[in-house]
C-alpha cells in the first residue's frame, strides 16, 4: 500500500524502470515534456500518490532525466508514482516563461494525465500530491505549491538546496543582484568567471528559436558552456535581471493557503545560500503554515540527496499524506 514507509533512500536505475513521457504542452509546435514513472505492482483499482520532480540546474541548464534516482527509489518503495518534467531554459526562457509552464503542468496534471494511463493501467491520486526539486527545482516547486490549480493543490512541498529567487519586496538578500569583486567560483578546482563575450553567448543560443527545455547534464560543450553563463550571472550580479525582477520572487507570494513544506538545506552552501532557506521557513511559519527546515550541518550545495536528513523530510511528508 501507498503508506508503507521504507526505511532507507534506495537508487534504482532509471533505465530498468518502467516509464511512459507525455506531452504537457507545446511551444511552436515543439514538445515540453514529462515522464511518469509508475508505483510497482500498482493498477487503476488503487490510485497512488504522485511525487513531482523539478530538476537542477539555476533554471539554465538541465533536464528531465536529472533526478537522483535515489528518490525515484523512494517513491517505488513508497507505492507512489514519479513524475520528472523538463521546463523552459534561461535563455531565451525567463521567469514568466518558467510561470507558464508550472501553470500549464499543474493543469495538464488535473485535466489530462489520468485520461492517458488508462491504457496503462494506471491511476494517480489527485488528492495527494507531492512536488519536490532540487537546487533551480526547489524554487519550481515553490512555484507548483502556489500555482497549481485548486484540484490538485499538492499536499505538500519539498525542497532539498532550493533556491528562492530572494531579491523581492522586503528582502536583504543581495546574492543575485551585486557583483561578486573577485567573481564567483562553485568548486574548488573551477576557475572564477568574470567575463562571458558576445561570441560565447551566440554559441549558447546556436540553434534556439524561440526557447530551450531540455538540456541534460552532460559533458557536452553546450552544457559547459551554459554552466559558464550562470556563473557569469551570478558573478556579476546580473541574474535577477536576467530571470526576472519583478517575477523571479516566490516568497512575497506565500501566505497561509500554501503547502506543508519540507526544506532541507546545507548550512555550508556556497551556491545558494542556507538564507533563502530560513527566509521561506520564516515567511511560512508566520502564516501558520507547517513547515520544517531540516538542516544539514557542514552541508554544502552537492550535499547527498540520499542523505539522513532527506529521509528525516520524506518521513515526515509521509505523515503528512495520511
Amino acid at each position: 500500500m501507498w503508506w508503507r514507509k521504507p526505511a532507507t533512500l534506495s537508487a534504482v536505475t532509471p533505465s530498468d524502470q518502467q516509464s511512459f513521457t507525455f506531452s504537457y504542452k507545446s511551444v511552436d509546435g515543439d514538445p515540453i515534456s514529462a515522464t511518469f514513472f509508475p508505483a510497482p505492482e500498482s493498477d487503476t483499482k488503487t490510485p497512488r500518490p504522485l511525487l513531482v520532480f523539478a530538476h537542477a540546474g539555476g533554471m539554465v541548464v538541465g533536464g528531465r532525466s536529472d533526478f537522483p534516482p535515489q528518490w525515484l527509489g523512494y517513491a517505488g518503495q513508497s507505492g507512489w508514482h514519479f513524475l520528472t518534467f523538463s521546463y523552459q531554459l534561461l535563455p531565451p526562457g525567463n521567469a514568466s516563461t518558467l510561470i507558464a509552464d508550472v501553470k500549464d503542468l499543474g493543469n495538464w496534471i488535473g485535466s489530462s494525465l489520468n485520461t492517458l494511463l488508462v491504457p496503462h493501467d494506471q491511476s494517480v491520486d489527485l488528492s495527494r500530491i507531492i512536488v519536490s526539486g532540487q537546487s533551480a527545482g526547489g524554487y519550481i516547486a515553490y512555484q507548483c505549491g502556489r500555482l497549481f490549480p485548486p484540484e490538485v493543490r499538492p499536499r505538500a512541498v519539498l525542497s532539498f538546496v532550493g533556491s528562492a529567487c530572494d531579491w523581492g519586496p522586503g528582502s536583504s538578500s543581495t546574492w543575485y543582484t551585486h557583483p561578486k569583486p573577485d567573481g564567483y567560483q562553485f568548486r574548488p578546482n573551477e576557475p572564477p568567471i568574470t567575463s562571458f563575450t558576445e561570441d560565447m553567448f551566440t554559441e549558447l543560443l546556436a540553434g534556439a528559436v524561440s526557447h530551450v527545455s531540455d538540456i541534460p547534464f552532460s559533458s557536452s560543450p553546450q552544457v559547459q558552456l551554459r554552466s559558464s553563463y550562470y556563473r557569469y550571472l551570478i558573478a556579476t550580479g546580473t541574474y535577477a535581471e536576467k530571470f526576472g525582477i519583478e517575477d523571479g520572487p516566490v516568497i512575497p507570494h506565500m501566505d497561509a493557503s500554501f503547502p506543508k513544506t519540507a526544506i532541507v538545506h546545507g548550512n555550508k552552501d556556497t551556491l545558494t545560500p542556507i538564507e533563502e532557506a530560513k527566509a521561506v521557513f520564516e515567511r511560512l511559519n508566520g502564516y501558520g503554515v507547517e513547515v520544517k527546515l531540516f538542516e544539514i550541518e557542514g552541508g554544502d550545495h552537492d550535499s547527498d540527496p540520499g542523505g539522513p536528513k532527506v529521509l528525516e523530510a520524506f518521513d515526515l511528508i509521509h505523515e503528512w499524506l495520511k
